[in-house]
C-alpha cells in the first residue's frame, strides 16, 4: 500500500508560484518579482529604502519613494538646500527645521 503524500498537492508557494517535485520534497518556481523557499519574499521585504523612504514594487523590481530631504534610488541621498537670511530677519535655531523670527 503506497501512502505517499503529493507535497504540492497544498500549494506550498505564495505569491503565484508554481510548485514541483523534487524528489520526495517540492521546490516552487517564483513570478518575478518575488522569492524564498515559498516565494514569500520580494524586493520590499527586507525594505531597502533607507532614511524614512518607503518600498513598493514596480514592474520587476522596487521603487523607493523617499521623503522631501532626501533622493536617489534607495533614499540614501541627502538633497543639498541653502538658506537666505537677509539683515531684517533673525536666525535663531538651525536644526531639523529652520526657525525665522522678523
Amino acid at each position: 500500500n503506497n501512502c505517499e503524500i503529493d507535497p504540492c498537492t497544498k500549494n506550498p508557494c505564495e505569491n503565484g508560484g508554481t510548485c514541483r517535485l523534487k524528489g520526495n520534497s517540492s521546490k516552487c518556481d517564483c513570478k518575478t518579482p518575488y522569492f524564498g523557499d515559498k516565494c514569500e519574499k520580494d524586493p520590499c521585504t527586507d525594505n531597502p529604502c533607507k532614511n524614512g523612504g518607503t518600498c513598493s514594487l514596480f514592474k520587476d523590481s522596487f521603487k523607493c519613494d523617499c521623503i522631501e530631504q532626501f533622493d536617489g534610488d534607495k533614499c540614501e541621498n541627502g538633497k543639498d538646500f541653502s538658506l537666505n537670511v537677509n539683515n531684517h530677519n533673525k536666525l535663531t535655531s538651525f536644526n531639523d527645521f529652520v526657525t525665522v523670527l522678523k
